[in-house]
């Protein structure tokens, strides 16, 4: 992620700023390309994360903390300004997801219990589409990050958590058709493949301020470069 940043914030500034010079332009893609593990990753986390949560409520709500706070350095970040309308950053797009499978997962472990078989089947598989296109069509709207797509992809990844390789996989093949750069996102089966069911140590809020505390640092940066 943080190299993904570094060439939107800052190496594409100076191409803008400069002119694009081929080394810069190589650097950039290779930048680019890398990037593309990390939004899988966090989707990964977000479902293991829920499945885990001893309380969603709060998951959510941290989300919407720091979707409100990263949008300030995320403006200045990608666009230079503040506000920028036209895009949201990526916590809202995980907010949106989040939260249409935390009503996928309440539907399906409570709803209709008077139902049964196949009834119930498509009853819940009825709800569940209902969620996956209104959070869809609330990210097209406020064209978070990854946009509907993003939502498409960590939906798919919750549908197939028990296979986790198969849900990377079908998450990639959805984020391709934003950018055929994200076919560089299946490096994300690496790590994944990887994972033993576990939580690691790691710092609680960590990679919560990790996200706005770069951008805000590569938005100081291209300032002090570009002067």
């Amino acid at each position: 992620m943080l190299l993904d940043h570094i060439g939107a914030a800052i190496l594409l500034f100076v191409f803008r700023a400069q002119g694009r010079q081929e080394p810069l332009n190589t650097i950039y893609d290779v930048l680019r390309d890398v990037g593309r593990i990390a939004f899988p990753l966090f989707i990964f986390l977000l479902t293991e994360g829920l499945a885990h949560s001893r309380n969603a409520g709060r998951y959510l709500l941290r989300l919407f903390i720091f979707a409100l706070v990263s949008e300030v350095p995320f403006d200045l970040a990608f666009y230079g300004v503040f506000p920028y309308w036209d895009k949201q950053n990526v916590f809202f797009t995980l907010l949106l997801g989040l939260a249409a499978i935390c009503c996928m997962d309440r539907i399906r472990k409570g709803a209709a219990p008077h139902l049964k078989g196949t009834v119930r089947v498509v009853y819940v598989a009825m709800l569940s589409l209902g969620l996956i296109l209104t959070a869809t069509l609330l990210a097209f709207l406020l064209n978070t990050d990854y946009s509907g797509l993003g939502i498409l992809a960590i939906c798919a990844m919750y549908l197939l958590r028990m296979h986790p390789l198969a849900g990377t996989t079908v998450c990639c093949g959805i984020l391709v058709f934003s950018s055929l750069r994200e076919f560089y996102a299946l490096g994300s089966l690496i790590p994944i493949s990887l994972y033993n069911g576990k939580r690691g140590r790691q710092p609680r809020w960590f990679f919560y301020i990790f996200y706005p505390a770069h951008l805000l640092l590569l938005y100081l940066i291209r300032r002090m470069l570009l002067g």
